[in-house]
């Protein structure tokens, strides 16, 4: 069984293999190639440095990333800590607001002033399933097909 490090090594390996086949990688080295006539030696030259020098400033943006990282979170982690937590309570608390007022009819009584002016005639009613399951239910009526509500 490989360990961590040496599957990342050949998982990174593996990548940049693959990354070579892209077109926009090998493309312009070959026209530059076919336009100066150069050999396959100048052209490996030229493919050699391209790739060293791609190589090398990918890996300066990704360890200045890696610094700029180490310092944003030295300065900002207590704040980025705290400002989740909060964002995760303000979520938790939407979300069961809402689920409060949907039991409570909230969410129909929006549904009923959608229903208004010119529209066709609304109510809402208890409504129970087999189980004891029990929830508001809204329905529409023609003037004319309308009927009584029970008290519940």
């Amino acid at each position: 069984m490989l360990g961590p490090e040496t599957l990342l090594v050949l998982t990174v390996a593996g990548v940049g293999i693959l990354h070579t086949l892209v077109p926009d990688h090998w493309l312009p080295i070959a026209v530059l190639a076919r336009q100066h006539g150069w050999t396959r030696r100048e052209t490996a030259r030229a493919a050699f440095g391209a790739g060293i020098g791609h190589v090398t400033t990918t890996l300066l943006l990704g360890l200045l990333v890696w610094a700029v990282g180490i310092v944003l979170a030295a300065r900002f982690g207590v704040i980025l800590s705290t400002a989740s937590s909060l964002a995760l309570i303000a979520f938790g608390l939407w979300i069961a607001i809402g689920a409060w007022r949907e039991l409570r009819g909230g969410m129909l009584d929006a549904q009923l002033q959608l229903a208004g002016a010119g529209a066709p005639l609304g109510h809402r009613h208890r409504h129970v399933h087999p189980g004891g399951v029990e929830h508001m239910h809204y329905h529409e009526h023609e003037p004319s097909g309308s009927h009584d509500v029970e008290a519940g």
